[in-house]
């Protein structure tokens, strides 16, 4: 016999309660309306639905259909980088947002997940990077995105929410963990940890909806200590490509690098191709600025070098400083993109990658820029499409205020009181005296 929605609740109520008429007071509703609801004369509302998940610690989704939520597993390719506990502290941090979108799922708020660009196919995987990165600037340009390098991470992310429907959270991850993805039918989810290092977060997050946008995070993929320059699996090395050539475009930055060094757009490589290889070590070494042999014919020694002979100019530090803070990248993430499209030597390459983000925010006058980045990348931030579904509903009566109070982590008899102090809510109000046209009341949680 299959099991109904009001054999669960009288499971529930077996197990919290030492009676119906106990149970029907600890939620807020009368025994009548219980015992109606009960025995199919009267439906609950959205609201009592919440109440008795809450009171059972189960899901409404459970609720309503017996089915338990997806629990997220670590990609098991990343397991080796995080002991038990981290693993298990990282499944539990993703669960607490899957779960928020299955609450906003089941009230009809879920957020909305426009179509994803096309994943090329064929190629390397650092030309499948590259090609993935221009449809999405396509994509971002034409929704009215300014273009990246004008845009702090909280607008980024706001961008990848709104053209892409990936949500993103800031949160202090487990074990060095520099970020972590995972998608299904109702969600795409990235994670951020805070990082004293602005320019590694905003990297982890390009990173990131590679991964998403290229169906990688069908499992809770996890990135630790990420080194760009040493990945060897297909996945990782699109990622990385993909990310190099969103933050630093291709076209912009042959444009910017001519227009510094005084060389011709054509003597810059306008029109030419570096090959499979320069592709390849644009995504490389980003962050990490090690170098990594991809494995291609010529190599991308071979085919950087080739556009080396007299054709980059000379682009001082001074110049280079300029376009480490115009693209808000790191020195040695700028370095690699310059010597990938065979704008530098690789020697050049060298000395450039150790000089700091900082020193060449200082010495373009722009030090405060720096500091204020550096604060935002250590300050957590929830995915706010969730944040704001689920506050929504809850101030339209439809849900209770603990499915927020998981999602942020927070207490909620503390979330009520910091609500009241906004204006939000009211600790001290009581239970409306219930809906004119329906009789129905509406209960504080």
């Amino acid at each position: 016999m299959n099991e109904t929605m009001a054999d669960r609740v009288r499971a529930i109520i077996g197990r919290v309660a030492p009676s119906q008429a106990a149970f029907a007071e600890v939620i807020g509703m009368t025994g009548d309306k219980l015992s109606k609801s009960l025995g199919g004369a009267r439906r609950f509302t959205s609201l009592e639905l919440a109440l008795i998940a809450d009171a059972g610690d189960v899901t409404v989704d459970w609720l309503l259909g017996g089915r338990t939520p997806a629990r997220p597993a670590l990609a098991a390719r990343s397991t080796a980088a995080a002991s038990a506990p981290d693993r298990q502290a990282l499944e539990d941090l993703a669960g607490r947002y899957t779960a928020a979108f299955d609450v906003l799922s089941l009230l009809g708020r879920a957020p909305e997940m426009p179509p994803l660009p096309a994943v090329p196919s064929g190629g390397t995987p650092h030309e499948q990077g590259d090609r993935l990165a221009e449809r999405v600037l396509a994509a971002l340009r034409d929704a009215g995105v300014p273009p990246l390098a004008e845009l702090d991470i909280s607008e980024m992310i706001a961008a990848w929410a709104r053209v892409f429907g990936v949500d993103v959270a800031i949160t202090r991850l487990p074990g060095g963990m520099d970020g972590l993805s995972w998608q299904a039918d109702g969600f795409r989810l990235a994670i951020l940890g805070t990082h004293p290092v602005w320019t590694r977060q905003r990297f982890t997050l390009a990173h990131e909806l590679g991964h998403v946008l290229a169906g990688d995070a069908q499992d809770l993929l996890a990135e630790s200590g990420m080194a760009p320059g040493l990945a060897a699996e297909p996945g990782e090395i699109r990622a990385n490509a993909f990310a190099a050539a969103l933050l630093m475009p291709e076209d912009d930055i042959r444009s910017e690098v001519s227009k510094a060094s005084g060389v011709s757009e054509a003597s810059a490589g306008f029109g030419t191709s570096a090959g499979p290889g320069a592709s390849a070590e644009s995504g490389a070494s980003a962050e990490s600025g090690t170098s990594a042999e991809s494995g291609t014919s010529a190599g991308p020694g071979a085919s950087a070098g080739s556009a080396d002979a007299g054709a980059h100019g000379t682009l001082d530090d001074a110049a280079f400083a300029e376009l480490v803070t115009r693209y808000r990248v790191s020195p040695s993430a700028l370095a690699a993109r310059l010597r990938a499209l065979g704008l530098i030597d690789d020697e050049r390459r060298k000395r450039l990658r150790r000089l700091t983000t900082a020193a060449c925010h200082e010495r373009t006058g722009v030090i405060d820029a720096y500091m204020t980045q550096s604060a935002a990348s250590n300050t957590p931030l929830p995915p706010v499409r969730l944040v704001h579904g689920l506050f929504t509903a809850y101030r339209d009566g439809e849900t209770t205020l603990r499915p927020l109070a998981a999602l942020l982590d927070s207490d909620v008899d503390d979330l009520r009181t910091l609500l009241a102090e906004a204006g939000d809510t009211d600790p001290d109000a009581e239970a409306d005296a219930g809906d004119a046209a329906t009789g129905e009341p509406v209960f504080t949680p």
